[in-house]
């Protein structure tokens, strides 16, 4: 059950990742200047990814043939599927932005978070920069 489901979502996603690409070859570079674009992708490709790495998981879930080999895959795809899933919860939110800006009350306040996280992401590439320099000295 799980797997036919997941398979058909798979399907589902696949349309949505040829609809981007047609999209990205319409528009060619200025479809990479819209930072909307970035999320939207993003999810998919994310959530493509989780699927597949749940769909591999699947028959290593066998409990009587459990070895050290398969324990350690089971628990790098369990953890890789925690990152997926925390991935597409941002990237969620982010979409989810894109559509409160279109509102009268909330549309200075994506801004505003806009501005901020771009000032934050400033911040924490300059914070590696001075980090690196000073590990290295």
């Amino acid at each position: 059950g799980e797997v036919v489901i997941s398979f058909i979502l798979l399907l589902y996603l696949c349309g949505y990742l040829l609809q981007e690409v047609q999209e990205m070859f319409y528009e060619q570079g200025d479809y990479w200047r819209d930072i909307w674009n970035y999320p939207e992708l993003g999810s998919y490709v994310a959530l493509t990814v989780v699927i597949i790495l749940q769909l591999i998981q699947e028959p290593a879930k066998n409990p009587s043939s459990i070895t050290d080999s398969k324990l350690y895959l089971m628990w790098s795809y369990s953890y890789s599927l925690s990152c997926g899933r925390a991935l597409l919860t941002l990237l969620a939110v982010l979409r989810l932005l894109y559509y409160m800006r279109l509102r009268r009350s909330t549309g200075p306040l994506v801004v505003a978070i806009a501005k901020m996280t771009k000032d934050i992401f400033n911040f924490i590439f300059l914070y590696l920069c001075y980090s690196l320099v000073l590990l290295r000295f």
